[in-house]
């Protein structure tokens, strides 16, 4: 048990708390009064968390919270991959990115890294006039094509534009919808 201003260092991961319980043998340490892992780019901060070394992983509880160069994150439980960048959302979650983009969804994986996406509950993506809702999501932030499946709801209010469908791609570069089924 470590207590006041804690600090592991593991590989390219730092946390920080102030009450940490770890156990050697397993590699495997519990924070409960709040702490922080910083992982290169990436800022996560929670109420609770076990981390995992030896599988470079933690799951954070309570007011987590990540923040990068492109978006930040606000959910109440999660599993992150400190190697593979992979962000598991078990409960209701809000991501935001830089151009005022916000979306929402309760179960899902996304990579902060690479920014793709996928996620499968109650999904609802919002950028100022523009609305998407859908069953299933999937987002590559790098190629900016965005793929939605099932009950598919498009709304641009600035245009009075609504579509609806089983499928709708949205390609970013020319803002381009192709809706299907």
């Amino acid at each position: 048990t470590l207590t006041k201003n804690v600090k592991m260092v593991d590989g390219m991961s730092t946390l920080t708390t102030n009450y940490l319980t770890y156990n050697m043998r397993s590699k495997t340490g519990i924070y409960t009064g709040g702490g922080r892992i910083i992982s290169q780019t990436d800022t996560i901060t929670s109420k609770n968390a076990y981390y995992f070394e030896t599988r470079s992983e933690a799951f954070f509880s309570k007011n987590v919270i990540i923040r990068n160069p492109t978006v930040k994150v606000y959910t109440d439980s999660m599993l992150y991959n400190s190697l593979t960048k992979d962000t598991h959302f078990y409960g209701p979650t809000n991501i935001k990115g830089q151009n005022n983009e916000n979306l929402y969804t309760e179960r899902g994986v996304y990579n902060t890294q690479s920014g793709v996406a996928d996620f499968h509950k109650n999904n609802l993506y919002n950028q100022d006039s523009k609305y998407l809702k859908s069953d299933t999501l999937h987002y590559d932030r790098s190629i900016g094509v965005g793929e939605a499946y099932g009950n598919v709801v498009f709304v641009d209010t600035l245009d009075k534009f609504y579509a609806y469908g089983g499928k709708g791609t949205y390609r970013q570069d020319d803002e381009s919808i192709l809706m299907t089924k």
